[in-house]
């Protein structure tokens, strides 16, 4: 067995984080602070946004590298995520791709109640971007989306 590239590691960090960030928005046991599951959703945007350093500076990935800036620029979903991630990491975003940039806005919560076990939270987290309002977790779905069509058609993913 090989060991995996750099790239591919990355890749797969991406998949856990948004694995995370599904099971917050699908409902899960609610045994920490609620902050703790928007730090998931910054989490998972800083992961994914990322994943195009470790694409160009990879160099099992060099047949990726080459594009990766276009995919994100023409891409909504992968310009929104590079604000989150941008703006998350820097405060203050000097250089957004998406009007002023993206901010998490509105954050619903929903609480279940169970005797004898933790109560169970489903958060939904919504984006402001551009003018518009994005659902997060849809948002988050659509880069994975994305993503995994690019690296299918360099040839990196079966």
């Amino acid at each position: 067995m090989s060991e995996q590239a750099p790239w591919e590691q990355q890749w797969e960090r991406v998949q856990r984080w948004f694995e995370r960030f599904s099971n917050t928005a699908g409902g899960r046991a609610h045994n920490r602070h609620s902050d703790s599951y928007q730090d998931e959703v910054y989490a998972f945007f800083l992961n994914c946004f990322h994943l195009k350093d470790w694409l160009k500076n990879d160099p099992a990935s060099a047949v990726a590298a080459a594009g990766v800036e276009n995919l994100v620029a023409g891409s909504t979903a992968l310009s929104i995520c590079a604000d989150l991630a941008n703006g998350s990491k820097h405060l203050n975003l000097t250089t957004p791709r998406v009007g002023s940039g993206a901010k998490v806005g509105r954050r619903l919560y929903k609480l279940t109640l169970a005797t004898g076990s933790f109560p169970r939270i489903a958060a939904d987290y919504a984006v402001d971007a551009g003018g518009e309002t994005y659902d997060a977790f849809q948002l988050a779905q659509d880069c994975m989306d994305e993503w995994a069509a690019y690296l299918k058609a360099k040839g990196l993913l079966t």
